[in-house]
Parts: structure tokens; sequence; C-alpha cells
């Protein structure tokens, strides 16, 4: 997608004052985003440490993921916070914090695999100028 595609896509989903999306189906992205996380441990043999149901409330976005570190680029400070998955509540979007400092053969396999679970990601250079209206608390 190119930049104006996102914005308008963005721009018909934004529901100011919202938490969710009218036809949201919070059982079923829940799910949906369970068999995801699952999917990725199995591949990558490992486990993703990640945050959902009762775990977030009051936010524009049901569930998380933090990268696994072998996705970071080997000069990232140990102490960065990890780059975070956040699942919106809106319309499949999803988008990355910390973006930069992912190794970018990691990041394309990742983006393949939001793809083909039916996810939208929404680059980090746009997705910041949305941060409240998709992916934050209320």
């Amino acid at each position: 997608m190119k930049d104006e595609e996102y914005y308008n896509l963005l721009k018909s989903l934004d529901s100011p004052g919202y938490e969710a999306s009218i036809d949201f189906d919070y059982g079923l992205a829940h799910h949906k985003f369970l068999n995801f996380v699952k999917e990725l441990e199995e591949e990558l043999q490992q486990s993703i440490k990640s945050y959902t149901g009762d775990e977030i409330q009051d936010a524009k976005f049901h569930s998380s993921f933090e990268l696994p570190k072998d996705f970071l680029v080997d000069m990232v400070d140990i102490n960065t916070k990890p780059p975070t998955l956040v699942f919106s509540n809106f319309g499949e979007l999803v988008t990355l914090n910390n973006e930069e400092i992912v190794k970018s053969e990691k990041f394309s396999w990742l983006k393949k695999k939001l793809l083909n679970a039916g996810y939208i990601y929404i680059p980090t250079h746009i997705s910041k100028e949305w941060w409240l209206n998709f992916f934050d608390y209320t």
C-alpha cells in the first residue's frame, strides 16, 4: 500500500470517542490473536511475551506482544524497550513501536505472517500520527 492508501483507510475507520469499531468482535479478535501467537511460537521455537484479555483494559487495542530479542539489530542497548506489535480494535490494524531497531529480514518475515493471517500492518511513520485513535489506552 502507498502512504495515501493507509491514510485513507485510517480516515475511514476513525471513530473518535470509541474504543472499538461498531462491528468489532472481541472474542473473535482475541481467538485470532492467540492462534497467531501460537503459530509464531511454534515456528520460532520460543515463547513470545504477549498481553491480552484482562491485562488490557480501557484501550483501543485488544492485544500486543513483544518481539523476541533475536529480532533486534545487534547494536541495541539491552535496556531499550522491546518493540511491541499492537493489535487494534479497528479493522484488523496492527502496528509496531520501535520499528527502526528490528532486523529488516525478520521484519519482512513478520509482515508476511501478519498479511497471511489477515492483518493490515500500518507502518510506524503513519501509525505514530494516528496512535491515539487506534493503538493507545483511552
